[in-house]
């Protein structure tokens, strides 16, 4: 046997019986049976067990069980690439939980302002009742942003329930669209079980010893900014503003979020790596700041210092450990509160010098390096995380290929057992009801202008109403357009208010394809190339048949309580010009 990390700490001879050798006409391949000596000391027999069940994820199924496979993981890649959620995975923290690392994607980076997004979720107190709210609920609203008071702009943080609680959504909507700086985001919550990780691990060839914060991993907190229904919300009528409650109030106490990129997005043109050394940052002729490096390459720094501290546009910088002595450094980046200063050797540095120092340090500890490389240690992070949010999307999702024919288009639909986004329809079987969502009322031909508007690119959203009349359980279909600007909203919510009806409102958005592939196309048609290379080349081709992604979420419970509390949308400018003119 060869000796394995964990299970033989020196070569163990262990004599095996030949029990039978059966032909497998699926694989068109011999498999050999042996079976273990009794005597055989169980410890090693168990050892032996977990490290074949881990390896199992690195071998081929049966040919055609390893067709779907590959098909179906193409497939979820593909959703999670072009998906404008941003996943954010999430640890335990004493009763709570924290945020720790984000997956930006090509898709998510372009539907959503991260920084904002991250940003609402920083607040310490502010996490905590999201947490609490997104555990009973599994889903929740958060506003975050600045309203003018007596006393000058303040920052609020607020999750819609906590808004509600208070009787103050209506209020708080309205000011934050009077200042125009906010951002309203949707979270969905799901819990990562040990299996999951297991898998991942072992998928990727990645060792949990190496990752332990990434082991920590419990849960994925799905963000999604929907600010676009919100920005040109006004009130119908007079609204009681009551005192701001400090609950609302940003309390200063941050959780760092950090992120994970796909290669195509990360930019950086030098390798870096991690480090921990000790350095000084000159500031005056007696005077200095000490700092920690945190990583290095040949032409940048990334360092630690106090929160707070004065930091000049151009500093010098010596790290006794590096051989750096004195060196000028220009400042790309800081950050005050948490002491990150990003720096680049500025222009007039000599750049050979330093560039040929830290190469010949790398050369001579190429072993340690090798490790500490970011490029690598951000590949496996992406790698595991990306397979942990990719089996647990938080919407119904509807995936498109190129076909002469609109209702040909939809190949797809992958949906979690727990989802209700169908709502107000419901899933018979195999079969899932989407006409609901996108066929043109009252047409006796299948049409739908909604994904003739979205294959064309004249438009990217639509938002899908429809109220439950409880007396007969009827279903009444309302235009978005009348729903979000004309009168009828106002008798929606007197309906609402006598509990007559329940209303539905439905996002649908679509995602054009980011191209043929994803970050793990080789990866997940790796196993199928030792089976079949002609279906492998079939798979592979077909991958730039994809055109778009259409995501399908349930938003009835923000919606219900914007029309309840008064709020309804003005008409942009273009479409009030043009109502005025017919």
């Amino acid at each position: 046997m060869p000796e394995i990390a964990g299970l033989t700490r020196e070569p163990t001879d262990v004599t095996l019986e030949l029990e039978a050798v059966k032909y497998n006409k699926n694989l068109g391949k011999y498999e050999t049976y042996f079976a273990f000596p009794e005597d055989l000391d169980p410890a090693l027999v168990t050892a032996i067990k977990r490290y074949v069940s881990i390896t199992a994820y690195k071998q081929p199924l049966q040919r055609d069980l390893e067709i779907e496979r590959a098909m179906q993981e193409l497939e979820r890649d593909r959703i999670l690439e072009n998906s404008p959620w941003l996943p954010v995975m999430l640890a335990p923290e004493k009763a709570s939980l924290k945020p720790l690392i984000a997956l930006f994607t090509k898709a998510n980076v372009e539907h959503n302002n991260t920084k904002k997004v991250l940003a609402s979720l920083q607040d310490k107190p502010i996490f905590s009742a999201l947490v609490e709210e997104l555990k009973k609920y599994n889903e929740a609203y958060i506003f975050h942003g600045n309203i003018k008071t007596k006393a000058g702009n303040v920052q609020i943080t607020a999750t819609h329930r906590q808004l509600m609680q208070l009787g103050q959504l209506g209020a708080l909507v309205y000011l934050l669209v009077k200042t125009g700086d906010f951002i309203c985001t949707h979270c969905r919550l799901d819990e990562v079980t040990k299996q999951d990780k297991i898998k991942a691990f072992a998928i990727h060839d990645i060792t949990s010893k190496d990752f332990e914060y990434l082991s920590h991993i419990s849960h994925i907190l799905y963000c999604k900014d929907v600010t676009a229904y919100l920005n040109n919300l006004s009130l119908v009528a007079k609204c009681d503003f009551k005192p701001l409650s400090k609950t609302l109030k940003a309390s200063g106490k941050n959780w760092k979020i950090d992120y994970v990129m796909e290669e195509d997005l990360d930019r950086r043109c030098e390798t870096r790596y991690v480090l921990d050394k000790a350095a000084t940052i000159k500031t005056g002729l007696l005077s200095s700041i000490d700092a920690r490096v945190s990583d290095l390459s040949a032409s940048g720094l990334k360092l630690t210092v106090a929160p707070q501290s004065q930091i000049q546009p151009e500093i010098r910088v010596t790290v006794p450990d590096l051989k750096l002595k004195n060196e000028k450094y220009k400042v790309v980046h800081y950050e005050p509160d948490s002491g990150v200063v990003r720096l680049c050797l500025a222009e007039d540095t000599r750049k050979e010098k330093v560039g040929s120092s830290v190469g010949s340090m790398v050369e001579e500890n190429s072993a340690y390096f090798k490790l500490n490389d970011i490029a690598r240690i951000q590949r496996l992070t992406h790698r595991f995380i990306w397979e942990l949010a990719v089996r647990h999307m938080p919407s119904l999702s509807v995936l498109c290929v190129m076909n002469r024919f609109t209702l040909d288009r939809l190949k797809t639909v992958y949906q979690s057992d727990a989802s209700d986004d169908l709502y107000p329809f419901s899933r018979t079987a195999n079969i899932i009801p989407l006409h609901g969502f996108f066929a043109d009322k009252g047409q006796a031909k299948p049409k739908s202008q909604i994904l003739e508007a979205m294959f064309k690119e004249t438009a990217q959203k639509a938002l899908v109403v429809h109220c439950v009349r409880k007396s007969d359980n009827r279903l009444v279909f309302i235009k978005e357009r009348d729903f979000l600007y004309s009168k009828l909203r106002t008798q929606i919510k007197t309906q609402l208010d006598e509990s007559k009806i329940q209303l539905s409102a439905t996002d649908v958005t679509a995602v054009r394809c980011h191209g043929a592939t994803t970050p793990l196309t080789k990866k997940r048609l790796a196993q199928l190339s030792k089976l079949d290379k002609a279906m492998y080349d079939k798979l592979e081709s077909m991958q730039a048949g994809y055109t778009h992604c259409i995501v399908i979420t349930n938003m009835s419970s923000l919606h219900h309580d914007l029309v309840v509390n008064n709020l309804i949308a003005k008409l942009p400018k273009s479409d009030a010009q043009d109502e005025g003119a017919a």
